[in-house]
C-alpha cells in the first residue's frame, strides 16, 4: 500500500513491489484471486479478464 501512495510513478513502483511481495510470500491466496477476476469481469473487461487469466496459467506457477 505504501508504493501506491508515494507519488510520482506509482504504478511502475506498485508492479515492482507486488513481483517481489510474490515471490518472497508465495502468491496471493485463491479466494482473493477469484474475487479480483470476478471484479474485472464485472466492472472493467472480460476480455482483459481472460486474457490475465491466459497469462497467469501459463507464466506463473
Amino acid at each position: 500500500m505504501t508504493a501506491v501512495s508515494l507519488g510520482g510513478d506509482t504504478d511502475t513502483v506498485t508492479c515492482i513491489t507486488g513481483g517481489i511481495a510474490q515471490a518472497f510470500y508465495g502468491g496471493v491466496p485463491e479466494p482473493i484471486v477469484n474475487k479480483v477476476y470476478e471484479i474485472v469481469y464485472e466492472i472493467v473487461d472480460a476480455r482483459l479478464g481472460k486474457i490475465t487469466r491466459e497469462f497467469m496459467e501459463k507464466y506463473v506457477e
